[in-house]
Formats: structure tokens, sequence, C-alpha cells
């Protein structure tokens, strides 16, 4: 098995691994970590959209959760960051 095939598949495992622990307590800080580290290597707006719906769920049932809003805001920064021009965004946010 080549490495970058090996690769796709742990950070499949990963994802798919913290997102059940992250049902299970939404404050464990090291799977949304884990997370975020393979959302900010992906670029994908799929992957992003889908990490947005997953804290949504998250929050859904932890609305207090700080871990789960913080996904989100880094979620949607990276949007900003491989989508939009970003410069454009933080003028916007300024105003």
């Amino acid at each position: 098995m080549c490495s970058s095939s090996s690769s796709l598949s742990l950070e499949s495992e990963l994802m798919k691994h913290s997102r059940a622990l992250l049902i299970l307590s939404c404050d464990f800080g090291t799977a949304w970590n884990s997370r975020k580290l393979v959302l900010s290597k992906k670029q994908s707006l799929s992957m992003f959209m889908n990490e947005l719906i997953f804290s949504s769920v998250i929050l859904s049932h932890s609305p207090k959760s700080e871990q789960a809003w913080s996904q989100r805001l880094h979620t949607s920064l990276f949007i900003c960051k491989f989508f939009f021009d970003i410069d454009l965004v933080y003028m916007v946010i300024a105003h």
C-alpha cells in the first residue's frame, strides 16, 4: 500500500473515531484538535461543510460546548482562507 493511500485511510479512521468520541463527550479537546489537524491539510470544501454540519449536531445537544463553537470558528476560517480572498473577508468583518 502506498503512503498516500495509507495516509488517507488513517485520516478517514481518525475522523470516524473522533466523531464517535465527540458524540459521547463533546468537550474532548484532543478529538477536536485531531479533526482540526486533518481539516487544515485537506482544503476540501465538502469536508469543511460536513464539519460545520457535525458541529451543528453537537451544538444542538450541547449548546454551551466551547470546543464545538471553537471548531465551528476554525472551520469557518479554513473556508475563508482556502476559498475566499481573506483580505476582503477581514475588510467586511471590520466594517
